[in-house]
Formats: structure tokens, sequence, C-alpha cells
């Protein structure tokens, strides 16, 4: 009998906009993100009728499994897609190329590029 897998492979990385603080800086961002092969969960919450920008926003609220985000009284801040949309452009620019790229494209007739 066929078993599903587990594809989950998390990173941690830290992100460009604070790569100028030292390690061991409690200020220095970090997201976990799962840099497995894409799974049907991916495109859960994806509007087929949006743009890439928006796939790619949902798509990271998905895939970040952890980061040190916290609001102004330390509690750590929810990953979601209003979230992921505060983070800084290079932030996002950076997590977003190394979200897996599909194997197949969506039918034009399901696919908003604009």
């Amino acid at each position: 009998m066929p078993q599903l897998q587990s594809t989950e492979k998390i990173t941690r990385f830290a992100l460009p906009s604070t790569a100028h603080l030292e390690d061991n800086n409690e200020d220095k961002a970090w997201v976990d993100l799962d840099v497995g092969p894409l799974t049907a969960n991916d495109v859960t919450y994806v509007d087929p009728s949006g743009t890439d920008v928006e796939a790619t926003f949902a798509m990271l609220a998905i895939r970040v499994k952890d980061w040190n985000y916290v609001d102004s009284q330390g509690n750590k801040l929810v990953i979601n897609v209003d979230n992921i949309r505060r983070l800084d452009m290079s932030d996002y620019a950076f997590l977003a190329e190394k979200i897996p790229k599909p194997t197949t494209e969506l039918p034009a007739d399901q696919k908003k590029t604009s």
C-alpha cells in the first residue's frame, strides 16, 4: 500500500534586512522555512484567479514554520499573510526565491498574472 511521506525540509535563514547585525544580536531576524518539494497543501489557500504575488504571500504563510518577530509587548507574531506583507521588501524577495518552483503551470484560464 502506498504511504504519504512528509516532504518538509525546514531550513533557518537569517534575513537580509538584519544581516549587518552580529549573529548573537536578539534583533537579528530569522525564519524557519520549509524548502521541501511543493505539495497540494501549498495551493490550499491560493486563489487561482489571483496574481503571482498574492500566491507567493499565501505560500509563504504556509511554508514559514517559525520566526522571531514579536509585537511591542514581546509576544511572538502569528505567521499569516497580513504579517508576511509587513516584511521588509528585501526579506520578502529573499524568501520568495527560496520557495520551490512548481513543475507544472496552471492552465492559462486559471492563472491571472497581473
